[in-house]
């Protein structure tokens, strides 16, 4: 996971491999989960098989309770968390994913942006209750309703990487074990940005956010990039002995 990831990618991926438990019994876990976005005790022990009822939006909730966001509307229903936190325009992995589901404009898919594809064409989504576990599934983007964030969260770009540097969390931490109260302020001058440094980096913004994108995307196929230059290696090894051989052999000649 990158340090630049929401908070509850982790979280979630920790969770995958969750599963439905067949038959009347319920998992736990996922009742956990419908437990933290208001379904009581009392109404767990109501259902025959909580694990059974649509438990997409729950999982949802559930996350966004554990690292201390609000819930939507009505946590409980998938197209509710499209009434929640802020739009996305420009999708980056982790944000909240709404889907529609069908023809019934009521019913609805959400979960955590993993991927899209190459084309544009497919989302690779982590959520709940996709083939009755917690796991990464493809929907057509066709399906699309919106994406969203929790209220007030953003992307960390470029002006707020250089402020949360290690140089200046180091200064900070310097300062803190030393007790130089007065200096703190000086400290918090030195480590922001010259101006014309700050209106530069302002200015390269999209040029940053587009080179955190392409750092996820290595990062989510690392282990593909890394198969295909060890073939592309192993064949310019091979191409060039046998040039050598070829050499050799017009050399004898």
């Amino acid at each position: 996971m990158s340090r630049l990831d929401p908070p509850w990618v982790a979280l979630a991926n920790g969770e995958l491999g969750v599963k439905e438990i067949p038959g009347k019994g319920s998992n736990e876990r996922i009742e956990e989960y419908f437990k933290a976005c208001g379904a009581t005790a009392e109404w767990a022990l109501k259902q025959e098989n909580t694990d059974a009822i649509p438990w997409c939006a729950a999982f949802v909730g559930w996350l966004m309770k554990e690292c201390g966001y609000p819930l939507a509307p009505e946590p409980l229903r998938a197209r509710s968390w499209l009434e929640w936190g802020d739009k996305v325009d420009k999708p980056y992995p982790g944000v909240i994913v709404v889907l529609r589901r069908g023809a019934d404009p009521k019913a609805g898919h959400v979960g955590i942006l993993h991927q899209i594809s190459d084309d544009g064409k497919t989302l690779y989504i982590l959520g709940g209750n996709q083939g009755d576990a917690v796991s990464i599934g493809a929907f057509p983007v066709t399906s699309l309703l919106g994406y969203r964030v929790p209220p007030g969260y953003k992307l960390p770009g470029v002006m707020d990487l250089v402020k949360d540097s290690r140089i200046a969390k180091g200064a900070r931490d310097l300062l803190t074990v030393g007790g130089a109260g007065g200096a703190t302020k000086a400290i918090e001058v030195a480590t922001e940005p010259p101006k014309e440094i700050g209106e530069t980096l302002s200015g390269w913004q999209s040029f940053g956010e587009q080179a955190l994108s392409f750092a996820h995307f290595v990062g989510r196929n690392f282990t593909f990039i890394m198969i295909l230059a060890i073939i592309f290696i192993g064949v310019r090894i091979l191409y060039a002995r046998w040039e050598d051989q070829r050499k050799g052999k017009t050399g004898g000649m």
